[in-house]
């Protein structure tokens, strides 16, 4: 039979969700990424590596092009869905397989943020009210048709990892607050979405993954954000499975029928509490963090998104949950640790958990304890830089 493998692009907490999942069915993995990451000690993979995307490109040329060996070729970072695009032809005819929609670039009316606003206002979603705004020589944009508070942020991401620093984006209460905003001289000429915020707690933000092919879905997992690090704009930290939500549903058909779209989907929303309207958020055309609550539950979106390629496998086993069984509920441990020790603000949410423990996490894992203890230490000297 011919040997099938899964390259996954990254060493996150992500590319740990695909190597556990796949570890699970046989699938062997190699993940290699431009920095190091929990994955990096993971024993979910056959090889792992840090290398620059220059050098790991002539590396796939070199080593994986052609050598008999069919390679699913799995992006778990935005940068790393641009590697793919940038590089296409490797990918044509050839045994290295991935989503048609990181070829022709259709992930892009999903993934970028201008674009995701376009096409919501096409097709009837309800979107944050936004403006276009790019930095250039001390220009000023016309904020009078935003109410305040306001969020920033770009319209993609890739590049900006030094200054975004973790977050998603930058939040103003007020114009004075915005007129004192200093990383903005370190923006020019990024392309900037500026928007009213959602008003509510963390509580009114939803989660679906599921994974698609032109445009069709497979099953559907739908999950709370309850919290998430930094507090309100920031990425999941906890996350409990929903099971009563049809709306998510229907903003995922709507957005898949018109763009065709094929590869991971990972959808958030928002109940605004004050204008009572669920508003679409972000869509990330790849797994998101909080996937591994997916293969907790069941919904093993790693094996299909390979299926879809190709891959037969015919003794996959899902969605053995029943009304009955216990919800999953995912942490992220550190990071949810820190951010319900802090103050909250109008945006985070202090909740009581569901009767049963914790049964997913981001990193945690008492068969491979190496990401965890790396993570752990790597977040105490993030924690001291920030207040030391």
């Amino acid at each position: 039979m011919k040997v099938k493998k899964i390259i996954v692009l990254g060493l996150s907490p992500t590319a740990k969700y695909v190597g556990k999942e796949a570890y699970c069915f046989d699938i062997k993995c190699l993940a290699f990424d431009f920095k190091n990451g929990v994955a990096n000690y993971s024993k979910y993979f056959e090889k792992t590596q840090i290398l620059s995307q220059f050098k790991f490109l002539k590396l796939l040329k070199d080593n994986y092009l052609n050598d008999g060996i069919t390679y699913y070729v799995c992006p778990t970072s935005d940068e790393w869905i641009e590697f793919i695009d940038a590089n296409k032809n490797l990918f044509e005819g050839t045994n290295l397989k991935t989503s048609a929609s990181y070829l022709d670039g259709r992930y892009r009316l999903l993934a970028d943020k201008f674009k995701l606003m376009n096409l919501s206002n096409t097709i009837g979603l309800n979107y944050p009210k936004s403006i276009l705004f790019v930095p250039d020589k001390g220009n000023v944009p016309n904020l009078s048709s935003l109410d305040f508070p306001i969020f920033v942020k770009p319209s993609n991401r890739v590049g900006l990892a030094s200054i975004m620093q973790g977050k998603k984006g930058w939040f103003f209460n007020n114009k004075e607050e915005w007129n004192s905003f200093e990383e903005l001289k370190k923006l020019e000429g990024v392309e900037l979405l500026i928007q009213e915020v959602v008003t509510g707690p963390e509580s009114n933000l939803k989660v679906l993954g599921t994974v698609s092919s032109k445009g069709n879905k497979s099953d559907t997992w739908i999950g709370v954000k309850h919290r998430q690090y930094p507090h309100g704009f920031g990425s999941a930290s906890l996350v409990v499975e929903d099971r009563n939500d049809n709306e998510l549903d229907q903003i995922t058909d709507k957005l898949l029928k018109e763009t065709k779209y094929s590869g991971f989907f990972a959808l958030e929303t928002k109940f605004c509490n004050k204008r009572k309207k669920t508003y679409l958020i972000e869509v990330n055309t790849r797994p998101g963090l909080w996937f591994g609550a997916t293969t907790s539950a069941k919904y093993f979106f790693v094996i299909k998104w390979c299926q879809s390629l190709g891959l037969n496998l015919n003794s996959v086993q899902e969605n053995k949950q029943t009304e009955d069984s216990n919800l999953v509920v995912w942490k992220y441990f550190y990071k949810d640790l820190f951010v319900s020790l802090k103050k909250a603000s109008p945006y985070s949410s202090k909740i009581k958990l569901p009767k049963q423990k914790i049964n997913s996490y981001a990193v945690f894992d008492i068969t491979d304890l190496k990401p965890f203890v790396y993570d752990l230490i790597n977040s105490i000297k993030k924690i001291a830089r920030y207040y030391l």
